[in-house]
């Protein structure tokens, strides 16, 4: 008989998860190459938008599994198995930008160069002002606008205030209202 209610489907997604988790620890291939292409997808957008370059991203989603299949045993099960590798992801991809030199230093007179004179926004001119924005505004942002968290995991994730959080939030909306001015 098929689950018919959303809490029976919330049980099936949990025990298909326990499954996995527990198969993935007893060192079960198969187990761990289910979780990861359950992951890695979502995972990788979400280290792209933080890391920006595609190769160094592919890098740090590497790591991110090889952490996570390590530490898979300490996994206490107070979030979600995706959420608790999201953290993991999140914490590498902020590493990672840190210990390159930070190439994203805004000009106040940064304007976004259409090659073809459009005068509309894109969402690949979007996506290009994203990734120009600073380091920690571009990483707050993302986490808030495209992936959903509050000011609270994003602080907790990434060991900073709230109040921290918030700010960055509006630096980096005001960089990209001024980046994207001329599209009004």
């Amino acid at each position: 008989m098929a689950p018919k209610l959303k809490g029976d489907l919330i049980t099936v997604f949990k025990m298909n998860e326990e499954l996995l988790i527990e198969g993935a620890i007893a060192g079960n291939r198969k187990m761990q190459y289910a979780i990861y292409e359950q992951n890695k997808g979502m995972m990788f957008s979400m280290i792209l938008r933080i890391v920006v370059d595609i190769a160094e991203s592919e890098d740090v989603l590497q790591e991110t599994f090889i952490e996570v299949f390590r530490d898979l045993k300490n996994f206490q099960r107070k979030s979600t198995l995706s959420t608790w590798m999201n953290k993991i992801a999140i914490r590498k991809a902020i590493r990672k930008t840190k210990r390159q030199i930070d190439t994203d230093s805004f000009s106040e007179d940064y304007k976004l160069e259409m090659e073809d004179g459009r005068d509309y926004l894109t969402g690949e001119d979007l996506d290009r002002a994203i990734k120009s924005l600073p380091t920690k505004c571009r990483t707050v942002f993302c986490m808030i606008e495209v992936e959903g968290y509050k000011h609270q995991e994003v602080a907790e994730m990434l060991r900073i205030s709230e109040g921290t959080s918030k700010s960055q939030l509006s630096y980096a909306k005001k960089l990209l209202q001024q980046m994207l001015s001329e599209y009004r």
